[in-house]
């Protein structure tokens, strides 16, 4: 049901933020003084585990086949210009959104760059550690309260909230001292920021139930999306703490979200209706 989405992806988000959190620590132990063979046999496990877990989920689709008619006899595209043409449509029609989940995957990609370096550098010392853990922590625990924000603001209007909130916390951090105050202050900023995924992606299964014939171009600009934060995120780190500091990249970065969030507010329609003809298909 399309009020369950933003529940369903708050737990996605906790699993997600499990492994992030658990992983740095299985491999801290398996590494002791340098890196050896016993860390990447450790990677190949969890990987092989990885691809069991992929082929239960083929055969558990199998076995529970979706009896929607749409999903099934969804029209090819006749050519590649079409594919243009409804990437073209589709991605104007969603840019808010777009444009949210690009920050959002540019910040993880931020943060996982020179979150370690800062630890390293500053006189965060035994807490040092600690310093991405406040990142990572809040996705793990606001996950379960996403829904009930949603269903009383909006999807859309809680996810631009949150980075907002988020972003403005983030743009005081090159006024605070290399302390546990440093940590407290990425941990609130990531609790505001980490609403913010859950209640995007629920707005792109509501998306995708209300046009499934173009399901497969919402999901493609999605991931391009994603990727190009991914592929972003750690370049413009590592240019801004090269000219500035790692301190004033993390402002930029919250500056940039305060702008990015405040103009979204701004010119996002409530409803965002994607209608197709049949003739663009």
């Amino acid at each position: 049901k399309k009020e369950n989405y933003s529940s369903d992806f708050g737990i996605v988000q906790i699993f997600r933020a499990l492994g992030g959190i658990l992983a740095p620590l299985i491999v801290g132990l398996v590494i002791v003084d340098y890196v050896n063979w016993r860390a990447f046999t450790l990677g190949w496990f969890f990987l092989g585990i990885g691809f069991v877990f992929f082929l239960f989920l083929i055969i558990l689709m199998r076995k529970h086949h979706s009896t929607d008619e749409i999903l099934f006899n969804r029209p090819r595209r006749k050519n590649l210009f079409i594919e243009i043409h409804l990437w073209k449509k589709i991605g104007r029609l969603m840019s808010p959104v777009l444009f949210l989940t690009f920050f959002l995957f540019f910040v993880e990609a931020f943060f996982w760059t020179l979150a370690p370096l800062y630890a390293e550098t500053t006189n965060l010392k035994a807490f040092g550690g600690l310093f991405l853990t406040a990142y990572t922590l809040p996705a793990f625990l606001v996950g379960w309260l996403v829904s009930s924000f949603t269903k009383r603001f909006g999807k859309k209007r809680i996810a631009f909230i949150g980075v907002l909130i988020g972003s403005l916390v983030l743009l005081s951090f090159v006024y605070l001292p290399d302390s546990i105050v440093s940590i407290i202050a990425v941990f609130v900023a990531s609790i505001f920021i980490s609403i913010s995924l859950p209640a995007i992606n629920s707005a792109y299964a509501d998306y995708i139930s209300e046009a499934p014939q173009v399901e497969g171009e919402i999901e493609g600009l999605e991931d391009f999306a994603f990727n190009i934060g991914y592929v972003l995120g750690p370049i413009s780190a590592g240019i801004l703490a090269d000219i500035f500091s790692i301190p004033v990249a993390f402002s930029i970065l919250g500056l940039f979200g305060v702008i990015l969030a405040f103009v979204l507010l701004m010119i996002t329609p409530k409803s965002i209706d994607i209608n197709t003809e049949p003739s663009e298909l």
